[in-house]
């Protein structure tokens, strides 16, 4: 099928699925009207150059009635691909056909959506300027169109006069360079001709410029730049004789040609943002903007989102109320500007993002074309009319409508621009002309703020030419700026004198020097400070009062630029300590409380500590505190002190003391007559005595930083740590301060200043000098005291402290009482189980770190904890108690270790083990069994082993009262066989008993076992007892074990009488297989009683029952365990060991 024919018999597949169905023309009945429009609509389809169909290259041409036809027919087909295939060639009017259909169709309502939007010339120029810049984008990516080659092609004046004269003649060759092997002769034929084209285009757009240009000279009114001045100084700036004009201009390009790299970059950025920026307005006059206007594939989605929303949102702004002017500005105006103003009415200051950025786009253009007329008249040595544009592209900073981030754009495209005419006036007073004319000359431009900024540029050439005129110079720009009184235009304006005159301040101490000294600067900054504060502050009251909130985010966005100033004082290198002291400070705080106004205040105080020197600050603590003592109400004066502490410490543990190293009183980083905290604790108590609204979290932040200052500048003076803390309860108790609710602002920062302490001195003990650290505990509430004792604990326990005396503990166990006991003001609710056993885990854990060098002291510190911990409740006493017995077992091991240097051991051993019993006896009145068992059991052990006078008789009761927690206790069937087991393995471990207390508790224990609830367990329980006869030790048998042979036989027997009385045959296995490997056990053990044929008797009745068995997870387990029985008894059989027992005749 040949490609002509694929493509004709092509349906798209929406289409396909509604072949059989009934057209959606057919349904509606068209009117003589609609009849009518659609004829017109096929008429004027087939008359556009829309494709009707695929056509091979040589094919005639459609002519108007296939066209018309082919519309027509795929009309009645179907309305969505007529839309789809023709909607752009179509009017607005006529979509009135497809009104209906659309309310049926959601495919054909989409199509009618977008055509809507098409054809909606708003709508329209938003999309097109999303595609355009959409494909700007995939331009810059890829392909060759914005490369410098097309770019230069496209426009080669403007790439001549912005990049191609400053480059070198070598640079050119690489540029104009072909590369002749790698080109055909014909791509080399048509290279030639290109160049030959953008040779004639560059000629004819210099010649239509130069046209322009006469004209614009020919029409000049006489009211410019220079219209006061007289004849002679206009010939002389305004005309020269043709040698000098060809001679400058000459000398101006060869400098022009040695400009730096980095204005070379400027350059070349500027062309290629121009190239941008006609690309986006369609000046590109060879380029088909059809393909991208009309291309839905640009479309950005979220663009769109965006360009609806700000549509909306612009739609149902309130009417805004721009900032009215200042009364006292004697900024001047042009009578027809003020005849333009009583024509119309002002227009908002403040209007929505896109007509700021329209209003900021019409001014950077202005500028972009007026900087180029002022360099393409510098080139040409024409000054006074490059000053004109200048002055023309300056008159864009006399706005009032911009907001202050886009007129921060403009001004830093303008400041930019000004650059160049710096440059060309530096260069030619060089040459000898006379600046002093100029300097007069611009002060005669009509609008006073395109004048201040010329005259400040003019100045700046002024001074650099002329360094003795420096000082005068200086003041007179200075004062020359208050003519500006608008605070935005004010603002920008004195900041670009600052700019300017960075790097010619006199920077000498020398009182007699005629350039001016440090002095002069210092004056010069001052009295620039003084007045962009004061317009700064006017900011604010600029507009309607409902305006404020913006004003003041408006002023916050604007205040490095006062900061400047201060900056700039800082980085004078002649500014001495003393010149600081007596000129500088004094100078800007006189200012700074001086306007009353709180934004100002803080920020100014903020720049003092950030920008000047430490040493500075230390020598003028008492200026600065007490300025901050007068600064008005609103100023955050906590974080403005707390900033100067930081910096000071941080300053102090970088630096080396001047004391000198072994000083006594050496402070590192502090001079000796700098009384640091004393300073700062006096000043701070007066800033809170004289601002009695300062909040109470401030006051409490002020002391933290003040504790932080101690712990850093002073790390051994703890007597200053508590004066801290001293002040704190001080003002807690002025302001009537009861309790201080968990999570509240005061309280969050008392935590702060509480672990400070605990964190920096990383040892409990330390922290327990501070006298007053306990009563500011007491001012928390319950949830409050209750964290702060986790951390103090969690702290103990890293940093391992031990707490070696029994004032020590009482002090640490008060301080973390709401973990100990129930307090008063504890809240009526359930704690999660969880977070208490959490809690109380952590007080167990400290119990450990009580540790004395002397065993006396150890048990005096134990019986102070009981008392402690025995008053938490029944909840509590089960984790904390049992630590306190374990360390008391303990502690009777180390008496037992001091038996040669204390005579007294043993009668201390018992007082501990009376102590010990009392302790686990308060634990069985909590109606606790387990815990008291195993303590009475591990306590018999240890007695045992310790053996001190009447050891036998205590430990027998030790383990009666084990026993008796088992009969009167434990009642649970599975807790009586765990306890049970547990006796008899303690007993069996014990050696310590004669026979006469030994065979009561054999005998009880076998007991106890037969009398258990359930039979297996009873099995169980016998056959566990037969350990205690054959591996059981007293005093009798000197230590050695028992082995009666028949007692364990007897056992095993009445244990295989009770499993066989089981009524389930699996458990009944179950327990014989256990019994067997009792059996073998003791067989291998050497019981004679035991012998191959009664293990036999065993195996067989295993298997025996084995096979009764029903098919279950637990029969598998039985069988497993079984298997794994007899797999040890074949290995025994077929690698018997030489000592060990014969198992001959054994059948498995």
């Amino acid at each position: 099928m040949s490609k002509k024919k694929d493509v004709q018999n092509y349906t798209p597949k929406m289409i396909e699925n509604d072949k059989n169905k009934v057209s959606d023309r057919q349904v509606i009945v068209l009117s003589d009207q609609d009849k009518n429009l659609e004829e017109e609509l096929l008429c004027y389809v087939a008359k556009s150059k829309a494709i009707f169909k695929s056509q091979q290259k040589n094919d005639p041409d459609l002519t108007f009635e296939e066209k018309l036809t082919i519309a027509r027919n795929i009309l009645q087909k179907s309305n969505c691909l007529f839309l789809s295939k023709f909607g752009h060639y179509m009017k607005k009017e006529h979509l009135k056909l497809f009104e209906k259909s659309k309310d049926e169709d959601y495919e054909v309502a989409y199509h009618f959506n977008r055509l809507q939007r098409y054809f909606n010339n708003s709508t329209r120029q938003t999309d097109v300027r999303n595609r355009r810049y959409q494909a700007l984008k995939t331009l810059i990516e890829e392909g060759e169109y914005f490369s410098e080659s097309e770019m230069m092609k496209r426009n080669p004046l403007l790439y001549e006069h912005l990049i191609g004269q400053y480059m070198t003649e070598k640079q050119k060759k690489i540029r104009d360079n072909i590369d002749t092997k790698n080109i055909t002769f014909v791509n080399l034929l048509m290279e030639n001709i290109e160049r030959d084209n953008l040779k004639k285009k560059q000629k004819l757009q210099e010649e239509e410029e130069q046209n322009v240009l006469e004209e614009n000279d020919s029409d000049e009114e006489q009211t410019d730049i220079c219209a006061s001045k007289n004849n002679e100084k206009e010939e002389y700036w305004g005309k020269t004789s043709n040698f000098n004009i060809v001679q400058h201009k000459n000398e101006t390009l060869k400098n022009f040609h040695c400009i730096s790299k980095t204005e070379k970059q400027i350059l070349k950025q500027e062309f290629v943002t121009n190239m941008y920026q006609n690309f986006l307005d369609g000046k590109d006059t060879d380029f088909d903007y059809s393909t991208v206007d009309d291309n839905e594939t640009y479309d950005n989605i979220d663009l769109k989102t965006q360009d609806e929303e700000d549509k909306y949102f612009d739609s149902e702004s309130p009417e805004t109320i721009g900032p009215t002017e200042d009364p006292n500005e004697v900024e001047s105006e042009d009578e027809l500007d003020i005849y333009m103003k009583s024509l119309k009415p002002m227009t908002p200051a403040i209007t929505g993002v896109e007509e700021q950025e329209k209003l900021l786009e019409d001014a950077i253009g202005v500028v972009k074309v007026q900087a180029f007329q002022m360099k393409h008249c510098l080139d040409k040595s024409k000054l006074m009319d490059a000053l004109k544009h200048a002055s023309t592209m300056l008159g864009e900073l006399r706005t009032s409508l911009l907001s202050p981030k886009s007129y921060y754009e403009l001004y830093m495209a303008i400041t930019d621009e000004l650059r160049h005419l710096e440059l060309y006036l530096l260069d030619e007073f060089q040459k000898g002309r006379k600046v002093t004319d100029l300097y007069e000359l611009v002060q005669y431009v009509g609008n006073i703020v395109p004048r201040l900024y010329l005259l400040i540029t003019v100045g700046l050439v002024y001074i650099k030419t002329t360094p003795g005129l420096k000082r005068d110079l200086l003041r007179d720009l200075v004062e020359m700026c208050r003519g500006v009184q608008h605070p935005l235009r004010g603002l920008f304006l004195r900041n670009y004198l600052l700019q300017c005159t960075r790097n010619i301040l006199p920077d000498v101490a020398e009182e007699d020097d005629e350039d001016g000294n440090v002095r002069d600067s210092i004056d010069f900054v001052l009295m620039n400070f003084a007045e962009m504060n004061k317009l700064w502050v006017r900011m604010q009251h600029q507009g309607h009062t409902r305006d404020r909130e913006r004003r003041e985010r408006e002023r916050e966005e604007l205040r490095i630029l006062v900061g400047t100033n201060l900056v700039r004082l800082s980085q004078l290198e002649s500014v001495t300590l003393e010149k600081y002291k007596k000129l500088v400070l004094p100078g800007i705080l006189e200012q700074v409380v001086s306007c009353r106004d709180a934004i100002a205040q803080e920020y100014l105080m903020e720049c003092i500590i950030q920008v000047f020197p430490d040493e500075f600050h230390l020598q003028t603590l008492n200026a600065f505190l007490k300025s901050c003592a007068e600064l008005q109400n609103g100023v955050n004066v906590k974080n403005i002190i707390i900033s100067l502490i930081d910096r000071l410490a941080a300053f102090s543990q970088r630096s080396d003391g001047v004391g000198g190293p072994g000083s006594p009183n050496q402070v590192p980083g502090i001079p000796q007559d700098v009384k640091l905290f004393d300073v700062f604790s006096d000043q701070i108590a007066i800033i809170i005595q004289t601002r009695q609204d300062m909040p109470p979290e401030d006051i409490v932040s002020l002391q933290v930083a003040l504790i932080n200052l101690a712990h850093k500048c002073y790390p051994d003076r703890v007597n200053y740590v508590d004066k801290v803390l001293l002040t704190t309860v001080q003002i807690f108790q002025k302001q009537n301060v009861d309790k201080l609710e968990y999570n509240s602002a005061v309280s969050r920062e008392l935590v702060r200043l509480m672990k400070i302490p605990i964190d920096n001195y990383k040892n409990i003990l330390t922290a327990l000098k501070l006298e007053h650290f306990a009563p500011l505990l007491d001012y928390f509430d319950y949830e409050g005291r209750k964290l702060l004792a986790i951390y103090i604990i969690t702290n103990i326990l890293e940093n391992e402290t031990l707490i070696p005396t029994l004032e020590q503990v009482d002090a640490v166990l008060s301080m973390v009482s709401p973990l100990v006991q129930d307090q008063l003001d504890q809240p009526n609710i359930e704690e999660d189980p969880e977070d208490f056993a959490e809690e109380q885990g952590l007080l167990g854990r400290l119990i450990h770190h009580f540790k004395s060098e002397t065993a006396d002291q150890q048990y005096m510190i134990l019986s102070a904890a009981r008392k402690h911990f025995s008053a938490g409740g029944n909840k509590r006493i089960k984790y904390t108690l049992p630590p306190i017995v374990f360390q008391a077992y303990q502690l009777a091991y180390t008496y037992k270790g001091l038996k040669d240097q204390d005579e007294m051991w043993q009668k201390k051993c018992q007082k501990i083990f009376q102590f010990c019993h009392a302790t686990i006896t308060a634990l069985m009145k909590a109606e606790l069994a387990e815990l008291p068992l195993r303590l009475f059991l591990q306590g018999a052990i240890a007695i045992g082993e310790i053996r001190f006078d009447n050891f036998e008789m205590v430990a027998y009761e030790f383990m009666s009262q084990a026993f008796s927690i088992y009969e009167d206790e434990i009642s649970d069937s599975k807790a009586q066989l765990a306890a049970i087991t547990l006796i008899i393995a303690t007993f069996e471990q014990m050696s310590c008993f004669c026979e006469e207390n030994a065979e009561p508790i054999r005998n009880q224990c076998v007991l106890y076992a037969s009398k258990l609830l359930r039979k297996p367990d009873q099995c169980r329980g016998i056959a566990t007892c037969s350990h205690i006869f054959w591996s059981g030790k007293s005093l009798a048998s000197g230590g050695k074990e028992m082995q009666n042979g028949y007692k364990v036989l007897d056992c095993l027997r009445k244990g295989i009488r009770i499993a066989s009385q089981c009524m389930d045959t699996s458990v009944q296995v179950q327990l014989y297989v256990e019994l067997l490997n009792h059996y073998i056990y003791f067989y291998e053990k050497g019981n004679t009683m035991f012998t191959v044929d009664i293990i036999n008797q065993v195996i067989a009745k295993i298997k025996e029952e084995l096979p009764n068995l029903e098919v279950s997870e637990e029969t598998e387990q039985i069988q497993k365990h079984l298997a794994n029985t007899l797999e040890h008894l074949r290995n025994r059989m077929e690698s018997p060991e030489a000592d060990g027992v014969s198992y001959q005749g054994l059948v498995l």
